[in-house]
């Protein structure tokens, strides 16, 4: 890919681009499912207001009073969409000429702790509310119930990335390893080669008031020579007034 100086292939720019894309297609994921199947909302006109009412089917009714877990996860999605851009952008960017790969060290990094760190969040408040809609015979309880194999899927498509990003993080850390012993390509070149190439020394002429008058110069100029001396023209021919 581009990364690396002109010319420079990079072996582990595929790996990056594939990894970039797959979870940008599961946070994608993540947001469709959470808003069409997880997402309830509804209102209704009393005392000549309207009045809403909102539903979070990854949790339980109790703890929605004090986190929301589907506002949770179109934060962590939309986060996500935004590291795996990063990571695709930073192998199109041409004008980058990097010796060792720190930006995609950085962004695997931080993009694998976030990720690790939102999956189990999913993971507990959607299986307490799998316990919770097998345990009661509410009609709350029932539609937790329904719900079940969508909150599922939104957690498992959470360690879904989680191991996309630590195969992205791997290749960075292996890729770091593999150029850090690595001369860049400039060293290898050396000194230009001396001869017909080799730049002359420089050496600055003299001032024009400094220089010597040149030779003869306060000499007389030349007689003429006398009138009727030959010159070594012709005679004018006769008859010539």
């Amino acid at each position: 890919m581009a990364r690396g100086y002109p010319g420079q292939k990079n072996p582990f720019g595929p790996i990056y681009m594939i990894g970039g894309l797959l979870t940008a297609g599961c946070s994608i994921a993540i947001l469709v499912i959470v808003n069409a199947y997880l997402w309830y909302t509804s209102y209704y006109y009393g005392g000549g207001f309207a009045v809403y009412s909102n539903a979070c089917y990854m949790q339980t009714p109790d703890s929605q009073d004090s986190v929301n877990i589907c506002y949770y996860s179109w934060a962590a999605a939309g986060l996500g969409i935004f590291f795996s851009l990063w990571l695709v952008f930073m192998q199109l960017c041409s004008g980058r000429h990097r010796h060792i790969p720190v930006c995609e060290v950085m962004v695997c990094v931080l993009a694998l702790l976030w990720w690790i760190g939102c999956s189990i969040t999913a993971m507990i408040y959607g299986q307490n509310a799998d316990d919770y809609g097998n345990s009661s015979v509410s009609g709350y309880a029932q539609v937790l119930k329904d719900k079940e194999g969508w909150r599922t899927s939104v957690w498992a498509l959470g360690w879904a990335q989680v191991g996309l990003w630590a195969i992205c993080a791997a290749a960075t850390l292996k890729d770091c390893a593999s150029n850090r012993g690595k001369p860049p390509p400039e060293a290898a070149m050396g000194a230009y080669p001396p001869g017909a190439y080799a730049q002359p020394v420089y050496q600055e002429p003299p001032p024009y008031y400094a220089a010597p008058p040149p030779q003869q110069y306060n000499d007389a100029p030349p007689q003429y020579p006398p009138a009727g001396a030959p010159t070594g023209y012709p005679p004018a021919p006769a008859g010539y007034p």
